[in-house]
């Protein structure tokens, strides 16, 4: 990159040397173009990787699973200050049992899934802490999860993604309806005491996983399609592909269950309408 600059440098005093004040903008123009460059270049090697794929390859190998070093508790916060901010506006945040903590992701430490591949047994089996109406807290597993269905569903969300807030909700209303077939579950990308406030709020029926194995499963499975809003499918082991927010909820379900009849069961990937 500096021998090209260089070189335009070189042909710019070569035509621009008897313009006077003209040379002096243009190699200010340069050096604004290299310190830009610069800053780009950090802000990019700083970038944790779920905003884009791009980034993430070069911050992580694919099929990396340091499970037990990719999640940590952000300690640079003042919990004390963010206890009593979260209560101001929170007036009924259960804190007591769902302590208030800041999870974030080291992207060296998980890789990430493609769509078609089966997922790993350390993915399919590592702890995970869900909540839901009836439950404060109980510990499950994706395979747990998937066992008997013949789909299992993960829906990543948070209270500042109105597109995943509705249709989360679509999902509860159809949940005792489909259950049997398809298990849906929210994968909570927040602080934990959010998703059991909005299962009271919004009488959601359906499970929400919560604490580091949600930040786990969004930074591993939604890597390329975005860190909240979509539905991740899971069918046999693999992530068979993704529906988005815009999706008629109905017409999927529809689709989805008459496209596994038709294969026997075999269901090799997610219909492109629903992508």
């Amino acid at each position: 990159m500096l021998s090209i600059l260089f070189m335009i440098i070189k042909e710019i005093i070569k035509t621009r040397l008897n313009r006077g004040n003209n040379l002096l903008k243009s190699i200010v123009f340069i050096s604004c173009v290299i310190w830009n460059s610069m800053l780009a270049a950090q802000q990019s090697h700083k970038d944790s990787g779920v905003k884009g794929r791009s980034l993430v390859i070069k911050t992580s190998k694919k099929n990396l699973l340091d499970l037990d070093n990719a999640v940590y508790v952000d300690t640079s916060i003042n919990l004390e200050r963010e206890k009593r901010a979260q209560l101001k506006f929170h007036p009924t945040a259960d804190l007591e049992n769902f302590p208030l903590k800041i999870y974030k992701v080291d992207t060296t430490k998980i890789g990430y899934i493609n769509t078609g591949e089966t997922i790993p047994d350390k993915i399919m089996d590592m702890p995970l802490w869900i909540t839901d109406r009836d439950h404060i807290r109980i510990t499950t597993t994706l395979r747990e999860l998937a066992k008997g269905k013949k789909f299992l569903v993960l829906d990543f969300w948070n209270m500042t993604c109105a597109p995943c807030m509705r249709v989360m909700d679509e999902w509860n209303k159809v949940h005792d309806k489909i259950n049997k077939d398809i298990n849906t579950v929210g994968v909570h990308i927040d602080v934990d005491f959010r998703a059991a406030m909005k299962i009271k709020e919004r009488y959601w029926t359906g499970g929400q996983i919560i604490g580091p194995g949600a930040f786990l499963l969004s930074r591993y499975f939604t890597v390329q399609v975005g860190l909240t809003g979509p539905s991740a499918w899971i069918q046999d082991g693999k992530l068979i592909g993704f529906s988005n927010a815009n999706i008629p909820l109905d017409e999927l379900i529809k689709n989805m269950m008459e496209d596994y009849n038709n294969s026997h069961g075999h269901y090799k990937s997610l219909d492109k309408r629903a992508l």
